[in-house]
């Protein structure tokens, strides 16, 4: 393949079914590796041709050999800095120290699992319960607004040269984690809402690892994709399937061992345990100044 520029757009055509033409995103076109970012089918060959300023500039052909959960990649894997494993261990354990910390220090409230918060909701609702009704509407909402508005810094901040736009996010969240750790139990209600934003920030953020696309702040849909990888692995024996199934597991051990360890230290210090989150947040804004250029 001839080499390209990071950022073209590129249209991607299958000509054996037009209809599942797409347009995606150029990440990565460098010495005969490319690597894209769209929805297409396994084991596919396609031609692809990147255009820049309206004018044609490269034709190249690209065999695409994996789809995983909606994402496709190709041999080589070129590591975003949010992509590496090392940087979303943090991240994770971050993930299932704060559900443990606001059900236990903060009113029984998930600041993850909206599932759980939404069934709760709904019985209050049923029972004319409006103060409950209101201690888990306002979670959600939070994770609603959360979720725009990192969106919206990616879509300002994505050219950002200083600093990696979802270190942007990272910091975002340490600064409000810290807050809450200072709230007081009479403002549990505004301690889920900041818990509940910084979350929904994170899961919109931080979704992939080497391709592989996760949660980090859950476990239903990890869990999922662990059991749809082994399953592959087990009727074609393939090896790229038993690495996907590795992975997964491994976040929801991580998540697990999060969940844990935050239980633990909110027995012990109670509202102010959440600070611990900011030093794994911390490290991980850290470990993403370090590119990991490995294969997958």
């Amino acid at each position: 393949y001839p080499a390209g520029r990071t950022g073209m757009v590129i249209s991607v055509t299958n000509f054996s079914d037009p209809s599942l033409s797409c347009h995606v995103a150029l990440k990565h076109v460098l010495f005969g590796e490319c690597e894209s970012s769209g929805f297409c089918r396994k084991g596919l060959l396609f031609s692809v041709i990147a255009c820049n300023m309206g004018r044609l500039r490269r034709t190249c052909g690209a065999s695409l050999t994996q789809t995983r959960c909606g994402m496709q990649r190709s041999h080589h894997f070129h590591g975003q800095m949010s992509d590496t494993f090392r940087a979303a261990v943090f991240v994770t354990l971050s993930g299932g120290f704060q559900d443990a910390y606001t059900y236990i220090s903060r009113g029984q409230v998930f600041a993850n699992a909206q599932t759980g918060n939404i069934v709760l909701l709904s019985a209050a609702l049923l029972r004319g319960d409006w103060a409950v009704c209101l201690k888990y509407l306002i979670p959600i909402l939070s994770f609603v607004l959360g979720t725009m508005a990192a969106e919206f810094i990616h879509i300002r901040f994505r050219n950002f040269r200083q600093l990696y736009w979802r270190q942007l996010v990272l910091l975002q969240e340490i600064v409000f984690l810290c807050a809450v750790g200072f709230l007081p139990h009479t403002l549990d209600p505004l301690a889920n809402a900041l818990v509940s934003f910084v979350c929904a920030m994170q899961v919109h953020t931080f979704h992939k690892i080497h391709g592989h696309v996760y949660a980090s702040t859950m476990c239903i849909g990890n869990l999922r994709c662990a059991a749809e990888a082994l399953g592959e692995y087990l009727h074609g024996h393939n090896r790229a399937s038993l690495d996907a199934a590795k992975t997964y597991f491994g976040v929801i051990l991580v998540f697990a061992a999060g969940a844990g360890l935050g239980s633990l230290v909110t027995e012990f210090t109670d509202i102010r345990a959440i600070w611990v989150c900011c030093g794994l947040l911390l490290v991980s804004f850290i470990l993403m100044f370090i590119r990991d250029d490995r294969e997958a």
